[in-house]
């Protein structure tokens, strides 16, 4: 035990036998510190960017956005959506219909809108909502980056909405690789009760309904307009016939993190856990360096010697150990955030 607090004083403490220079502040071990905590956290770095082509993205992020929306609307009072696998299907069919034609928008480039895919999936909604986002990484920045924009908000807590479908799908777009997020809402149309018209009733008149809105991205269908499928139909859209099957590749997604799940809580610790654990390891690590550095001070402060010589010894470690106090600090604010704030956004209702 005594030579455990032996070595402990002679790597902490200024004493006799170090020459009144902890080791802890020598160069050696000074340099050893900063490059652990750099490649700590720097290890990670590779794998955000890497992490929207693993098959574990899309379920990570859809996941996240629902949990973190529906967290978000149970604080104000709201109901929670549900998701619901039609709306997840059109949203697939419109995030693949993005990559295939590299385009981005609600519009395809023929003019067809998201509402065609809603009721092609078989949703038929009284009121849908679309949201977009591409080039982000991390869900909870898609999901406060429209919650900064009122138009996307209003989607987001609108209190008619009961339902959600999401699609986040990776793929070429305009020369790069990038991520692109789809979000559906809406609200199913009530099932009228069966009433038997009199014989004097007329038939209704039909009139004209443009699928053209200055606000897709919260349409109120009224109950009149029961025509829209076939109208919706005219600007037709090629549909790869992976639309029968939705898509063998989000398929797999959904299958894999639930059979693989060593793989899965692996990826969502490196994603999710890993950069707040390395920044707590980090600043701890610097609050140390600090609390050492200010007792040596005050210990050598308190030798019995002239104010030069001390002096001349706390000159031998205090600024090395400033410099990788400061390295330290900096490796401790450089987080994912920063990547991804690099990384270029558009988002879109």
């Amino acid at each position: 035990m005594k030579k455990i607090i032996q070595k402990l004083k002679l790597i902490f403490l200024p004493c006799k036998e170090n020459n009144y220079i902890a080791k802890f502040f020598s160069f050696n071990f000074l340099f050893l510190v900063a490059l652990a905590f750099f490649v700590i956290r720097l290890i990670s770095f590779p794998f955000y960017l890497y992490f929207p082509k693993n098959i574990f993205f899309a379920k990570i992020v859809s996941s996240d956005l629902v949990l973190l929306l529906n967290n978000e609307r149970k604080a104000i009072g709201l109901k929670p959506l549900k998701e619901n696998p039609q709306l997840q299907k059109a949203a697939i069919l419109k995030a693949q219909d993005m990559i295939a034609r590299d385009y981005f928008g609600h519009k395809s480039p023929d003019g067809t809108m998201a509402w065609y895919l809603i009721k092609k999936s078989g949703y038929d909604y009284k009121m849908a909502g679309e949201n977009l986002a591409i080039g982000f990484l991390d869900s909870e920045e898609v999901h406060q980056a429209w919650n900064n924009s009122s138009s996307h908000k209003q989607n987001l807590l609108n209190p008619n909405f009961q339902d959600i479908g999401i699609a986040v799908l990776t793929g070429e777009f305009e020369g790069g690789e990038t991520t692109v997020v789809v979000q559906l809402f809406g609200k199913p149309k009530e099932k009228p009760a069966q009433i038997i018209p009199s014989a004097e009733a007329k038939a209704p008149e039909k009139t004209e309904i443009s699928i053209e809105t200055t606000q897709p991205s919260n349409v109120e269908i009224p109950a009149s307009q029961t025509e829209v499928p076939e109208i919706a139909t005219e600007p037709k859209i090629e549909i790869p016939e992976q639309e029968k099957e939705i898509s063998m590749e989000e398929e797999k997604v959904v299958t894999s993190g639930t059979i693989d799940s060593l793989k899965f809580n692996f990826w969502e610790f490196l994603i999710t856990k890993y950069n707040r654990i390395a920044q707590r390891l980090i600043f701890g690590m610097a609050a140390m360096i600090v609390f050492v550095m200010a007792l040596n001070i005050v210990l050598i402060m308190r030798l019995p010697f002239s104010l030069k010589p001390k002096l001349l010894l706390i000159r031998e470690f205090a600024p090395a150990t400033l410099l990788v106090l400061a390295l330290i600090v900096t490796l401790g604010f450089l987080d994912r955030s920063i990547i991804i704030q690099a990384i270029p956004h558009h988002i879109e209702i």
